[in-house]
């Protein structure tokens, strides 16, 4: 896992900046995957229960 580390004397723009990055890439709660923020906790979804059953 990747852990970005933003610094500034502006905490109005940090926040911005982390907002337009988690808006590009949202956690995805299926996958586990996305921009979260550090102790962010998510609880991960079960798929389709009939995924690769049937055609």
């Amino acid at each position: 896992m990747t852990h970005l580390v933003l610094t500034s004397h502006d905490r109005q723009l940090i926040g911005q900046v982390a907002a337009n990055m988690r808006f590009l890439r949202p956690p995805d709660p299926y996958k586990n995957k996305g921009v979260r923020y550090t102790g962010e906790v998510l609880r991960k979804k079960a798929g389709k229960s009939g995924a690769g059953g049937k055609k």
